[in-house]
């Protein structure tokens, strides 16, 4: 899994799911370490 390959799907989602998947990374940033 790579981040870059997930930014696309983020930015074509619509704000608020965006503003989840921000909120999420925030919460959880172990996740993507």
């Amino acid at each position: 899994f790579e981040f870059s390959a997930l930014l696309p799907k983020i930015e074509n989602q619509p704000l608020l799911m965006k503003s989840g998947s921000t909120t999420s990374l925030r919460s959880h940033p172990q996740t993507w370490e």
